[in-house]
């Protein structure tokens, strides 16, 4: 017997008696155990078993999910000098920190400002000498 589930909600049975007593036999026949069981079993598959391998599977998604790079944000502007500390507890020394200028001052700096140094809780660039007034964008990804 084929499930219904997952493209419409388990047929579990028809109650096919009157009576209101469970151990009435009436209540099921053998095809509607069969439904059940067919029911129970595609659940069971959609749902998937811990560490699930079939990509269908909830448990195989979620765990695909889970085990996705997280990405932060944040703004800052460089400092009046040759290199810029930027803190931010989300780095960490295997982060991999992407930055964007967000002015054409940043952008007009020799050398071009790029990521010298990657710290637990900080990074560092290093750019030409900057005014202090160069913005810039960063992603941090763990």
């Amino acid at each position: 017997m084929a499930a219904n589930f997952p493209s419409s909600a388990p047929t579990l049975y028809t109650d096919k008696s009157t009576s209101n007593d469970v151990g009435d036999t009436s209540h099921w026949n053998g095809a509607d155990a069969n439904q059940v069981k067919a029911e129970i079993v595609a659940v069971a598959a959609k749902v998937g078993i811990d560490g699930d391998t079939d990509p269908d599977s909830h448990d195989y998604r979620i765990d695909q999910l889970e085990s996705r790079k997280e990405v932060k944000t944040g703004s800052d502007t460089l400092a009046a000098s040759a290199s810029t500390t930027v803190t931010d507890a989300n780095v960490t020394t295997s982060s991999v920190v992407v930055v964007q200028a967000t002015s054409a001052a940043f952008q007009g700096l020799s050398p071009i400002p790029y990521v010298s140094a990657v710290n637990s809780g900080s990074f560092v660039l290093s750019h030409g000498s900057a005014a202090g007034t160069e913005t810039f964008d960063y992603l941090v990804v763990n």
